[in-house]
């Protein structure tokens, strides 16, 4: 069996075209060498985000991946990193007795560990049917709260899935908040530069994550959404690769970092940072029609005495406001304008009439520069500290 043959069986499983029995038999013959593909297609692809219980340890380094470790081991859940090298392994496995490393399938997980009773996550776990890592069967969530096994047969390969009481038909839970006029609030995922038609192609994400593609993911009619909210930080920010011409890399980026704590959540790695820049919100604007924006993290400009603020890019001799494609917006270089900084602490501002007159201008600046209404202004970290 190859890859191909695996992702053949996989999507089969997930199209309905085969029950999970008839999946796991299917598998029961592929090589234990490829299980790390069988984690990475079946894991990385569906559980990519949103679920702590899973770590893919590809591209991370061995400390990275014990910090994280670390952390999870303070819950009841089981653990699964996939694509875990033994250098993983050695920097880890001191951390718990509990821990075990499968150097076949590249996993480490807990010993011993089941799914919580009424598990609202989804928990999956891989593992080879010749080691001796306890996971050994499928868990599936019986509408009463109880796990009930299917096995996945004598030396193959075992999937653990906990989907849960919670996986329901949306659409009538939806058109019931609709009927009663609930507020219901919907979240792109990533920014309007890593959309699939639309972004910076091809450093982008496989979805749209545009507004009018709200409707089709939530089931909610476009003309039965009312506000449209673009959120841009007072600065720019960027995760992965692609062009980025407000980006900092010298010191004073590295210390914007610092002061905002630009690193990722789960896996602490460095955003990219750089100025406010006033083409990308709106062009994202442009496609997303906001209703208004929230400016967030305002209150990390606060210790400078002048601030960049770009308005167009330079591009072959020639100056732009629009939009470039990819390959020519990598030679672009921005023109900034400097605005007078505020150099002092505003996160116990109460309201916006109250924030120092340069930071007023400021988001006035953006204001007209994107062409959208600044609704809400973020001053700290603290949910309280948002002024509307």
């Amino acid at each position: 069996m190859n890859r191909a043959t695996l992702t053949k069986i996989l999507d089969r499983y997930r199209h309905g075209k085969t029950d999970l029995a008839g999946a796991l038999n299917e598998l029961k013959d592929f090589p234990s060498a490829h299980l790390g593909d069988f984690a990475q297609i079946d894991l990385h692809r569906e559980l990519r985000t949103g679920h702590p219980e899973v770590i893919y340890c590809a591209g991370k380094t061995p400390p990275q991946v014990r910090s994280i470790l670390e952390r999870m081991l303070i819950g009841k859940s089981p653990i699964l990193a996939t694509r875990a090298s033994t250098e993983h392994w050695e920097a880890s496995k001191s951390l718990s007795p509990t821990l075990a490393h499968d150097p076949v399938s590249r996993t480490i997980i807990r010993r011993g560990k089941t799914a919580p009773k009424n598990s609202k996550k989804y928990i999956a776990v891989v593992a080879a049917g010749t080691s001796d890592l306890p996971v050994a069967e499928a868990r599936v969530h019986s509408p009463g709260g109880q796990c009930r096994q299917e096995s996945g047969g004598r030396g193959g390969v075992r999937v653990g899935f906990c989907f849960g009481d919670r996986i329901v038909d949306t659409l009538p839970i939806v058109e019931r908040a609709l009927e009663r006029d609930d507020g219901i609030l919907l979240e792109g995922q990533l920014g309007a530069m890593r959309d699939l038609d639309w972004g910076i192609y091809p450093y982008v994400t496989s979805s749209n994550p545009l507004a009018g593609f709200a409707s089709v993911g939530a089931g909610i009619p476009p003309r039965r959404i009312t506000r449209v909210i673009g959120v841009v930080k007072a600065y720019s920010t960027a995760v992965g690769e692609g062009p980025f011409p407000t980006e900092l890399t010298d010191a004073v980026g590295d210390e914007l970092r610092e002061r905002a704590f630009e690193y990722g959540a789960a896996t602490g790695r460095p955003r990219r940072v750089g100025w406010f820049d006033a083409l990308v919100p709106r062009f994202a604007h442009r496609l997303n029609a906001f209703t208004e924006l929230a400016v967030t993290k305002l209150d990390v400009l606060g210790t400078y005495d002048e601030i960049p603020f770009c308005v167009g890019y330079e591009l072959d001799g020639a100056e732009t406001t629009e939009m470039p494609p990819t390959h020519v917006l990598e030679r672009a270089r921005p023109r900034y304008e400097r605005l007078r900084g505020w150099s002092r602490d505003i996160s116990r501002t109460a309201d916006r009439r109250s924030l120092p007159v340069e930071a007023r201008a400021y988001l006035e600046r953006i204001e007209q520069t994107v062409g959208a209404k600044v609704g809400m202004v973020g001053i700290g970290p603290e949910r309280t500290a948002t002024i509307l």
